[in-house]
């Protein structure tokens, strides 16, 4: 194998590997939203803590 060949195989790993990297950002970006905005699919013991952490506040609990 040339070393042409060789650098464009490179070149090809690496835009697919850019292609991989653009998709696992966007689905973060995607489940960061959610959380922020608390789509309500957050596990129930976060939102018992939460629930507790308001009720009581973080005197009584802790």
């Amino acid at each position: 194998m040339t070393i042409v060949q060789k650098i464009e195989n490179l070149r090809k790993d690496i835009m697919a590997l850019e292609t991989e990297l653009t998709k696992k950002r966007g689905e973060l970006e995607i489940a960061l939203k959610d959380h922020m905005e608390g789509d309500g699919k957050s596990n129930p013991e976060e939102q018992m803590s939460e629930q507790l952490l308001s009720k009581y506040g973080t005197e009584k609990l802790a």
